[in-house]
């Protein structure tokens, strides 16, 4: 809050706002709680059916429920008395402060007035936020069919029958004993209690404190990744999949951070392999960070991305495992190709590009599949979808392999060219090598060349790139991705016809990975 609004507080003015801020803290954890408690209850239900052990809730009204042995809705009462008698206290010092004190500084005042705004904000919005009121959510496939489309809104009934699809299941007022886990050692007296719940408003800033260390050491290259602007093309893949593989939102949760997780250390090793300079506009980690702090952070975020996969049943992990081995067997490739100056026949590339790239794509369909709700549908589906996602991760990098030759807005991104730099053998380059009716000598040559501050100079690149065209490589390329393009829009249409569900939010990503996009950049 400070932060957004621009206040900085000295010492003296943090030590007087303490003890009159507290109570408002208090009320902020116990309004999340009160809200959430139905859906962390639901989600709770959801891994017991699902036979996965779930860890006690950390949350005050299944706290009372165990403490005191009530229902959830008497637990829920008790904590909204509580949240109210800590607003009442937090009006209460404030009042208290402004008379005693008239002339306090510009900061305290904004302060207090932040404070108190964001009580009645943090319920505004706990209020309608579609997390806690699933009636109120729109139905994204929806959304996007009539933007694809581009036909009218739909009508409030089709918004309404989409909702109710996704309504979550409620606790059904169940009262906490032993089976669920009954807290140990409960607070006697109310006093106790008072006090236990002084500890949520409390541990708001010692979790701050406790996690320094943690983000600035070792997270610090992967933060810096992943803070750059990004298409987030992972993210809305998973997000297309669930309408065919619906799973629960704690799953899809789990797999989203995965995907962030093992997509950005996997950036952050790819640029110290290709000694790149530049991501995505800006310096690559380890210019910034250092190679030995770089790996450490990458290496770090690929085991909380296993933390979280042990999270989920455990198909999940098999088949996170089996698909991070040929994601390593697949850059390895590549990266010993560039040292060996070995160029690859157009098959070995795509082998090789079916565990680098379409790795983590199958990586994370895969964990989406094996946690669905649709376990048949799944089974008689996975060939298809298995081909749809091999075809789409060659898409996309005959695609970006295309792009960082030809096109500008890439090349403000990567540098001009830069996949020359690497020496990496892409697809227009694997192409042109493995002609034979062509005189192709000065572009082996180019590419063995010396690189000086591991860059290849702007007139060899160009004139590299005069020989790809004359080749007809990138010819060749473009052709390649418009036939890889049509082969996922006709896989996507086979596995529609199979669970017999249209997919517009995937149609609406594919369509952004056509050839004219990349003409309308040129």
């Amino acid at each position: 809050m400070l932060f957004g609004m621009g206040i900085h507080l000295t010492s003296d003015e943090e030590a007087v706002l303490k003890d009159i801020v507290h109570p408002a803290y208090a009320v902020c954890g116990l309004t999340n709680d009160y809200f959430s408690f139905d859906r962390e209850w639901s989600e709770r239900e959801a891994m017991r059916k699902d036979s996965v052990a779930p860890e006690p809730m950390k949350n005050s009204v299944w706290l009372c429920m165990g403490w005191y042995s009530l229902s959830a809705e008497a637990a829920k009462e008790m904590v909204k008395r509580e949240t109210i008698k800590y607003e009442d206290e937090f009006n209460a010092k404030r009042r208290a402060f402004e008379e005693a004190n008239p002339a306090h500084s510009e900061n305290i005042r904004k302060c207090l007035d932040g404070v108190a705004q964001m009580v009645v904000g943090n319920v505004a919005w706990s209020l309608q936020c579609p997390r806690y009121r699933p009636e109120l959510r729109y139905d994204a496939n929806a959304a996007v069919e009539n933007l694809f489309l581009q036909s009218k809104t739909p009508k409030l009934g089709d918004v309404e029958a989409a909702c109710a699809s996704h309504e979550s299941q409620r606790y059904a007022g169940h009262a906490t004993t032993g089976e669920y886990g009954v807290v140990a050692a409960a607070p006697a007296t109310k006093k106790q209690f008072r006090k236990s719940l002084d500890a949520i408003a409390g541990s708001m800033m010692s979790e701050a404190v406790s996690s320094k260390l943690l983000a600035d050491v070792v997270t610090a290259p992967f933060e810096w990744c992943a803070s750059l602007p990004s298409k987030n093309v992972r993210s809305s893949l998973i997000d297309a999949f669930t309408i065919w593989f619906p799973v629960s939102r704690s799953a899809k949760d789990r797999i989203q951070t995965i995907g962030h997780l093992l997509h950005n250390a996997s950036l952050l090793l790819d640029d110290i392999g290709d000694g790149s300079h530049l991501r995505r506009g800006q310096p690559t980690a380890h210019k910034i960070f250092g190679v030995p702090e770089t790996i450490n952070s990458a290496n770090f975020a690929i085991l909380e991305a296993m933390e979280k996969v042990s999270e989920l049943p455990a198909p999940s992990f098999t088949v996170c495992a089996t698909e991070m081995r040929k994601l390593f067997i697949g850059q390895g490739h590549d990266l010993l190709w560039a040292r060996q100056h070995k160029c690859p026949s157009e098959a070995e590339y795509f082998e090789m590009i079916d565990g680098k790239t379409g790795g983590l794509f199958h990586l994370l369909i895969g964990l989406l599949m094996c946690n669905s709700t649709t376990r048949e549908a799944q089974s008689c589906a996975q060939i298809r979808v298995h081909k749809l996602l091999t075809s789409l991760g060659r898409l996309f990098q005959v695609r970006d392999d295309y792009q960082n030759l030809v096109c500008p807005a890439y090349a403000s991104q990567k540098g001009f060219c830069e996949d020359l730099d690497e020496g990496k053998f892409s697809y227009p380059v694997v192409c042109a090598l493995g002609q034979t009716e062509k005189d192709v000598s000065m572009l082996r040559n180019i590419l063995a060349n010396p690189r000086e501050g591991g860059c290849l100079s702007d007139e060899l690149k160009r004139l590299a790139l005069k020989q790809l065209v004359s080749s007809r490589s990138l010819e060749k390329s473009r052709i390649t991705i418009m036939r890889l393009h049509s082969e996922v829009e006709k896989t996507i249409g086979e596995v529609e016809d199979m669970l017999q569900t249209p997919n517009w939010i995937l149609r609406l990503l594919v369509k952004k990975l056509a050839v004219e996009d990349i003409d309308s950049q040129l």
